[in-house]
Order: C-alpha cells, then sequence, then structure tokens
C-alpha cells in the first residue's frame, strides 16, 4: 500500500491474492491496512495538510502539472496492469481510460487558478465584505472497480489542487493500477502523507466513514452503500455519486441505425460494468422490428475475446459476483416468456468463466430482473 508517502506493507499482515479477470493467473499481491494503518494515514494527512493550505494556487497548480507529467512517464504500464486486474481492453480502452484521466490533474491546475473570491457591497462605510475559498481538509475517496484509475483521479486531482490531502479506499482486486499510479506522486514531489491510498473492503471504508480526522467523505458506488456511508458519517462534508439505471428511449423518428450502434456501444463498453451503460432500451412499438434488427446486427459486430488483443472490443466481466447476477437475471427473463436473440450465457474456449456473451434480449417483461 501507499502509506503516508511510503511503500509499506503495513500493519494487518494480511494481502489480497489478486487473481487476473482475463487470464485467470495470480498476478500480484495487495497489502490490507490495519486499523492502526488507517489511523496513521488520516495523522500525516492532517500534518501535510496543514502545510499544504497556505500554498498558493499556482504552486498548487504546479504540483498537479508535475503529477500529470510524472504520470504520462508511466501511462503504459498503468493501462496494462488495469487491464489485467480489471479485464477492460488494453488498446480500445484502458489506454484512452488512463490518458484521459491524467487529464484530470492539468484541468484542475488551471481550473484552481480561477477560484476566485467576491467583494460583497455594504451598507456601513466602516465594513467590508469578501469571500474566499479555503480546502475543506482531509478528505477519503471510496471508489469502485470498475473504473480503478479514473473514478479516484476524479477525487484526487481537484482535491489536491484546492489544498486538500486525500486519502483513497479503492478496492483491493482493482488497486494495483492505482498504486503503480502513485509513483508519479514521488517523481511530482508530493509532500508525504497528503496522498494515501489504502486498498480493502467495507471495513476500511467504515474506518474512514467515521474517523474524526476525516473532514470530507467522496463515494462513487451503489446505492445501498451509499445510504449507509451517510447514516455513518456524522457531519463531514460529502459527494455521493450513486448508481444509475435510466433506460434508453427510442423514438419513431430516431436514426435507427445510429441508435442501435449507439446503445451497443453503451453496453458492450467496459462489458457493461458502467453506472450509466445501455441496459434498458424501451422502443416505440412502430419502429421495433427494424431498430431490433439493427440492434442484433450491431451487437454482432463486438468482438469478444483477450484483452490484450488488438481487434478485441470488449473484454471479461470482472468478478464472478458479476457474472453469477448475469446467470440469474437471463434466467429470471427467459422464466417469464422474454426473447434471447442474441448471446445470453457464458462464452466458451477462454481462460476464465468471465467473459460474457454480449446478449440482446427482446420483450423483456417488467417485472423481471432485467428490466
Amino acid at each position: 500500500m501507499y502509506l503516508a508517502g511510503r511503500w509499506t506493507e503495513g500493519t494487518s499482515g494480511r494481502c489480497h491474492r489478486l487473481v487476473s479477470p482475463a487470464t485467470g493467473e495470480h498476478v500480484a499481491d495487495v497489502a490490507l491496512p490495519s486499523p492502526a494503518d488507517v489511523d496513521e494515514a488520516v495523522a500525516a494527512a492532517r500534518r501535510a495538510q496543514d502545510d499544504y493550505a497556505h500554498w498558493s494556487a499556482f504552486e498548487r497548480a504546479a504540483l498537479a502539472h508535475r503529477i500529470a507529467d510524472a504520470v504520462d512517464e508511466l501511462l503504459d504500464e498503468i493501462a496494462r496492469i488495469q487491464t489485467l486486474e480489471q479485464g477492460k481492453p488494453y488498446h480500445a480502452e484502458s489506454l484512452d481510460d488512463v490518458a484521459e484521466a491524467n487529464e484530470y490533474f492539468r484541468n484542475a491546475a488551471e481550473d484552481v487558478k480561477r477560484l476566485t473570491g467576491e467583494v460583497i457591497p455594504t451598507t456601513d462605510r466602516a465594513k467590508r465584505m469578501f469571500t474566499f475559498h479555503r480546502p475543506v481538509g482531509v478528505w477519503a475517496a471510496i471508489t469502485p472497480w470498475n473504473f480503478p484509475v479514473t473514478i479516484p483521479l476524479e477525487y484526487l486531482a481537484p482535491g489536491l489542487a484546492a489544498g486538500n490531502a486525500v486519502v483513497v479506499k479503492p478496492p483491493a482486486h482493482t488497486a494495483w493500477a492505482l498504486l503503480e499510479l502513485a509513483k508519479a506522486f514521488d517523481a511530482a514531489g508530493v509532500p508525504p502523507g497528503l496522498v494515501s491510498i489504502l486498498p480493502g473492503g467495507p471495513e476500511v471504508g467504515d474506518l474512514l466513514v467515521t474517523h474524526p480526522g476525516v473532514d470530507g467523505i467522496g463515494f462513487t458506488g451503489s446505492s445501498a452503500t451509499g445510504r449507509v456511508i451517510l447514516s455513518r458519517m456524522g457531519i463531514k462534508r460529502s459527494i455521493m455519486e450513486m448508481s444509475g439505471n435510466g433506460p434508453t428511449i427510442v423514438t419513431d423518428d430516431a436514426d435507427l441505425d445510429a441508435a442501435a450502434r449507439l446503445a451497443v456501444y453503451g453496453a458492450s463498453y467496459n462489458a457493461g460494468q458502467v453506472c450509466c451503460a445501455t441496459e434498458r432500451v424501451i422502443v416505440f412499438e412502430s419502429v421495433h422490428d427494424e431498430f431490433v434488427a439493427a440492434a442484433v446486427a450491431a451487437a454482432s459486430e463486438v468482438r469478444l475475446g483477450d484483452p490484450f488483443d488488438e481487434a478485441t472490443t470488449m473484454g471479461p466481466l470482472n468478478n464472478e459476483e458479476v457474472a453469477a447476477k448475469m446467470d440469474r437475471h437471463l434466467a429470471d427473463a427467459r422464466d417469464r416468456g422474454a426473447e434471447v436473440l442474441l448471446g445470453g450465457g457464458r462464452a466458451s474456449g477462454f481462460p476464465t468463466d468471465l467473459y460474457y456473451e454480449l446478449t440482446v434480449v427482446d420483450r423483456v417483461p417488467e417485472d423481471s430482473l432485467l428490466a
């Protein structure tokens, strides 16, 4: 783990055995923090932030640019590790994923220079009223497994640029790429303690959520977990991004080929493991048959395969829990009379059982799990 500016195995004596969903091979061991490690990370963050809060906006912006430059040097390796641990295609997704996420540092560096205050007129000539921005302090960011680099940087980049310290808790089974990226913090001269990365599960998250030394909680994940966090965190500041399951609606005047192509892209990107993925499509009856034919044709062109193969456009699912959920939902849909037009199960001939066929299901009952 990356604890208070140093690399350590921590004091718990425990590791997560990271097995690649792409290959089925044991690719890394990720150290798990103890409660004492969490306390150390928060205490170090408080010390570092006390000084860092006095840096000027331009000094913090320069640091953010240095981090981005250092990440550029590591980009290919970070993307490779992300593909190994998460499963998304290296060429089709992972490289751009990391490169785009790295731009968050450059964007934050410029945005922070424009965080201006305001002078407010008063009726009393002896008084002056003005506003200015101050850092919150220490943030804990609890992030999911579907975007191991992108989502942590959504918190780290603006958090650091605004003068805060950030303790990130990624899931242990997708923490390796972010830990690789942490080498850029050392190279850029980030003050020790300003950033810590503590891989782990709900128990580590709860320690951070309830910690008196943490001022703000950033969370991206399920609504159920978000509700637990909100009930546990007290009066801390919070940024909560929780789930999503909105439908795609295809009207009778839509460009059906474009609608089908984009719906399929939304369903296959990151193997559908995105909060805003295409999960349900509601189609006007008058264009139903034409749209379905176009969707099946577009879905048939998606290439499921080895995520390191340049021809691959969709990789495996990340974990067995997600694959088993797919199995249950499709079985329920079939039992209720839905029609599977394409795919419908786990693909054979791959190194793991996590390669799932891109599936098109028609006439899905509203009361089914799939809906």
